[in-house]
């Protein structure tokens, strides 16, 4: 495992007496900081077409799970036609200028990689009798969705803004795979890796350490530091 959400915590902790003391900045508030900041970040770099072939962005869903829907369910279109859509909700997904922070969904058993699109644009495609090239998939509500009718369940890569729950990343009686231990059900959010370009965390823990003290200590912050000028050996 990577760099861990409480690595970071204590590293900034250990910048300044004042956050290690202070019983007002409790673990979760220095998390909430970092998760913010590192969105923030991360939008930046993106919209720059920065990190999307990283292998420490994107998080793993490995067995996300569906069940058969009509796909009059997403749009205004009224003839017959079975699409399938994920029985859990997706915590929201970082966007930018380019689309979705999504770096791909699979289906499990082929391996087949979807395209991204939306109800509407499929749904012109079925009125104009174009050919479908492929499966396709959006999200709506919270929900994932394909075109494929029968799937059953999915893996999915991408940069989520929100906290994902532990059943979503380690789940349990999908068949995919053995059931996780209790362990990895139960884990800390503090004890996940975080998902972050590793060439910027330190720019992350400096603007995190900044923002704390400008908020709770009135100490003035020399402003934004975090804008992505930096040459990318990612790509």
């Amino acid at each position: 495992m990577g760099t861990t959400y409480r690595n970071i915590v204590s590293d900034i902790r250990g910048m300044n007496k004042l956050l290690s003391s202070d019983n007002l900045i409790n673990d979760r508030v220095v998390l909430n900081e970092i998760r913010s900041v590192a969105n923030m970040i991360v939008g930046q770099a993106l919209n720059k077409r920065k990190y999307w072939t990283s292998p420490n962005l994107f998080t793993k869903l490995s067995c996300i799970e569906f069940e058969q829907t009509s796909l009059s369910e997403c749009c205004e279109y009224t003839n017959p036609c079975t699409i399938s859509k994920s029985l859990q909700t997706i915590p929201k997904i970082g966007e930018g200028l380019y689309g979705l922070a999504i770096s791909g969904l699979f289906a499990i058993d082929t391996k087949q990689k979807f395209k991204p699109t939306d109800p509407n644009r499929f749904a012109n495609l079925l009125k104009i009798g174009l050919p479908k090239m492929g499966i396709y998939f959006w999200i709506m509500d919270g929900h994932l969705y394909t075109t494929n009718p029968d799937l059953k369940s999915a893996t999915l890569y991408a940069y989520f803004t929100e906290p994902v729950p532990n059943e979503l990343l380690y789940p349990t009686g999908c068949g995919c795979k053995q059931d996780p231990s209790l362990e990895l059900q139960c884990k800390n959010p503090l004890d996940l890796e975080i998902k972050f370009p590793e060439e910027r965390l330190q720019d992350l823990k400096q603007q995190v350490y900044k923002n704390l003290l400008s908020v709770y200590f009135n100490v003035p912050s020399e402003g934004n530091k975090t804008s992505d000028n930096k040459d990318d050996t990612t790509k």
